[in-house]
């Protein structure tokens, strides 16, 4: 494994971190609440079907109710059954068709009672059904047990009546309305099928509902309670339990009345309800959107780390000294900041590379320059002693004129030779005033020079022999007018962290031809090329040492004027330290 771990690596580690772990956490904390939300859904559907099944037997009883009060409510059902009838009586058979079909209406009204049976305690039936399941009055078991029972009630178990439908026999005391007396007994059996059926439709057909009777399975609508032992839940209470190997979520509930055992069940697998499965697509459809969103942010990725890697082996490379620019692509549509990061490595190199020609072609100019200076100087010393001589004689002569020319023309040599490449502008002036004083011996009443300096400019440091070859080719065109006084302004200044260096002269001027030739020598200098000969060698000396050690924009420039010549030198400004340690440099 490698010490540091690749931009491409952070990048795609902290995307995986920022979207994965986010959406894994959201989505399994979602599903996690949703099931627990299912299966709260199924608990309590399940509790409303165990409420249903009992409202339904409470329906049940309270129907059984309302038929038994109805000798209370009707005096000639009372009547009838208070009467005690001749087998072949008349009254008896008119009184029981008109009771029968006051008992057929009573069924009609619930299609789930399969029959209703009227026992008098005279001996006499009454009855109508669907199906004949009416017992014998003789029996009086059942009758005993209904005046047993506290309300009056009684609710025999579930039997198979003649045609083998399971019925739900529901027995109740009838009393007569006006001495409270019991005259008989009223039996109604319920149709189980019919009841469960619309408890089922209640429900919606979830859930599943089973039922039990001592131990017998009398229904079961999903067909998977195989026996009774297979029920070890907690009554009332909803729990899980295994049927044929799956696990399903079940309510049992025991009436005491009827002795009926209701088992409600579903599938207690939440994640095939229709809910968790549209669940599950919305987070595939998501899951496919962040494969999608991390590709894309792969891609972008992959650009930047690739920028970055290129960038950073190409800064290594020229860290040991192999300097190369980096390929900028055009036809990108998204240009990021490493792009323009790319664009400025590129400019540095350039820079870089033009630096260092530059510096190349400084130092061969400096070169040049010093060996041209040494062979112009041809024994400087002895060059010294011989104007020091004229200038001794001139003194015992007394010629003053010679004498002047001779000390300014040693102390101009001696400034033009020494070593020193930078001085400071006050030194110039000073070199500048002694080559102006020869001038004045040759021009006498003529030569007029005026200078105007920043003070804060005086200790600035430029390069040497700037000045006087500007001086020498204003003299020289002005002196081709003979008639006119020869006025030479010099102006310096500090400008924008610039020393600009002003000569201006009163003069014709350069020849237009000469001008233009000027300025084309000028604007196409480069530091590699050799210096062209020319009657304007010196300006053009002066612009090429300022380039080569400075660089662009500075050097020299001849601006247009209406009349006499102008010539403009910029250079940076500094101060004596920099100067320093560029000379050093």
């Amino acid at each position: 494994m490698s010490r540091y771990w690749s931009v491409r690596n952070l990048l795609v580690t902290v995307c995986c971190l920022m979207i994965l772990l986010p959406y894994v956490l959201t989505g399994a904390y979602y599903i996690v609440s949703m099931m627990k939300q299912l299966e709260y859904g199924k608990q309590l559907q399940l509790q409303n079907s165990m409420e249903n099944m009992d409202s339904l037997l409470a329906d049940v009883l309270e129907e059984t109710r309302r038929i038994s009060c109805l000798p209370m409510m009707d005096p000639d059902i009372s009547r009838i059954l208070r009467a005690q009838y001749d087998a072949d009586d008349t009254t008896y058979q008119q009184d029981q068709v008109w009771m029968e079909r006051v008992l057929r209406d009573v069924i009609s009204v619930n299609p789930a009672i399969l029959s209703v049976a009227f026992y008098s305690t005279a001996g006499s039936v009454y009855y109508a059904s669907h199906s004949s399941s009416v017992r014998d009055a003789e029996d009086p078991a059942w009758m005993a047990l209904v005046g047993q029972a506290e309300d009056g009630c009684h609710v025999a178990p579930v039997r198979r009546n003649q045609s083998g439908d399971l019925v739900l026999p529901v027995s109740y005391a009838l009393y007569d309305s006006l001495t409270d007396e019991c005259i008989g007994y009223a039996q109604m059996d319920y149709s189980v099928d019919a009841l469960l059926s619309s408890c089922r439709t209640w429900m919606n057909n979830v859930p599943e509902l089973a039922v039990l009777c001592e131990q017998n399975i009398l229904y079961d609508s999903g067909g998977l309670v195989d026996s009774a032992e297979e029920l070890t839940l907690m009554e009332d209470v909803a729990e899980h339990v295994r049927l044929r190997g799956r696990d399903y979520l079940g309510l049992l509930s025991v009436d005491s009345r009827t002795g009926l055992c209701f088992f409600v069940y579903q599938n207690a697998d939440v994640f095939s309800s229709n809910i968790m499965q549209s669940i599950m697509l919305y987070l595939a459809l998501l899951g496919m959107m962040l494969i999608l969103a991390m590709a894309v942010s792969f891609f972008f990725i992959g650009r930047i780390s690739n920028s970055i890697r290129d960038l950073s082996m190409a800064m290594d490379n020229a860290q040991h000294g192999e300097i190369r620019q980096l390929q900028v692509e055009d036809h990108i549509l998204i240009h990021t900041e490493l792009e323009g990061l790319r664009q400025s490595y590129n400019a540095m190199i350039t820079r870089l590379h033009e630096s260092a020609e530059r510096e190349a072609a400084a130092r061969l100019e400096q070169k040049n320059a010093e060996i041209r200076m040494l062979e112009s100087q041809i024994h400087p010393h002895f060059l010294y002693n011989t104007l020091n001589l004229i200038a001794s004689l001139a003194e015992l002569e007394h010629v003053p004129a010679v004498q002047t020319i001779a000390e300014n023309l040693a102390s101009i040599l001696r400034y033009a030779v020494r070593g020193d490449s930078m001085v400071s502008i006050s030194e110039m002036l000073r070199e500048a005033e002694a080559y102006v004083g020869i001038l004045r011996m040759r021009y006498p009443d003529r030569l007029s020079v005026t200078t105007e300096v920043q003070p804060e400019v005086m200790e600035c440091m430029v390069p040497k022999l700037i000045l006087q070859p500007i001086l020498e080719n204003s003299v020289k065109y002005c002196a081709e007018s003979r008639s006119r006084t020869l006025r030479i302004a010099i102006r310096i200044l500090a400008e924008d962290g610039q020393v600009r260096l002003q000569v201006e002269d009163n003069g014709p001027g350069i020849r237009p031809d000469r001008l233009r030739q000027l300025r084309a020598q000028i604007s196409e200098y480069e530091p590699d090329k050799s210096l062209e000969g020319g009657s304007s060698i010196g300006l053009i000396n002066v612009h090429a040492r300022i380039r080569s050690r400075f660089g662009v924009p500075y050097g020299l420039e001849i601006p247009d004027t209406d009349t006499g010549c102008v010539i403009d030198v910029r250079i940076p400004r500094l101060d004596t330290l920099n100067a320093a340690g560029r000379q050093q440099d």
